[in-house]
């Protein structure tokens, strides 16, 4: 019982360290009038609902923290299917 009450412990402990441990740093926010960006997320034609979810907050932070570039053009957010030929050709050409 000692054991068990032992490894719990260390283990929410390991927890708490690890979610602690990110980085509070703000986003870059100035983007370089010369160059676009262009955030691509890749994924297959069956997903989970947790796939579609993570795209569709990937879409809305780049939104939300950088509306001014998002509107001016100069980032734009890519869904490529990696099950079809065009996402397939890209994604073998970034590897």
């Amino acid at each position: 019982m000692r054991k068990l009450f032992l490894i719990s412990f260390v283990m929410i402990v390991l927890v708490g360290i690890s979610c602690n441990s990110q980085n509070k740093q703000k986003p870059a926010t100035a983007i370089s009038d010369n160059n676009d960006v262009e955030v691509y997320y890749f994924h297959m034609t069956t997903r989970c609902v947790t796939c579609k979810t993570v795209e569709a907050e990937a879409r809305k932070n780049i939104e939300m923290l950088y509306p001014a570039q998002v509107k001016a053009g100069k980032i734009t957010f890519i869904a490529l299917n990696l099950d079809e030929a065009s996402g397939k050709t890209f994604g073998e050409k970034l590897v």
